[in-house]
């Protein structure tokens, strides 16, 4: 079985064209949860590509991004305030 985390992916990216590519490549394997933030649950071996492609992206001079592993006990005790549309109760979180 391969193990799977959650992970909190923000960024602050200037340019359009990397910035969008990005925001692609994380819709591809998450959930948008705001403009520039995204919550994937993805393995270890996914996280690396991730990383990779956004590398290959971003100016480091200029962007910035951070990554946050997120655990079951953090999660379970995250806030909603507003429209819980949103949800990734349908999945398990192994740690």
């Amino acid at each position: 079985m391969t193990t799977k985390t959650l992970y909190l992916i923000c960024y602050d990216i200037q340019k359009d064209k990397a910035r969008n590519k990005i925001a692609q490549l994380l819709s591809e394997n998450g959930k948008r949860i705001n403009y520039s933030v995204f919550e994937c649950f993805i393995t270890e071996t996914k996280l690396q590509k991730i990383k990779n492609e956004i590398e290959t992206l971003c100016n480091e001079k200029t962007d910035y991004i951070k990554i946050y592993p997120i655990c079951q006990t953090c999660y379970s005790k995250s806030l909603i305030i507003g429209n819980e549309a949103y949800s990734i109760q349908n999945h398990s979180i192994f740690i």
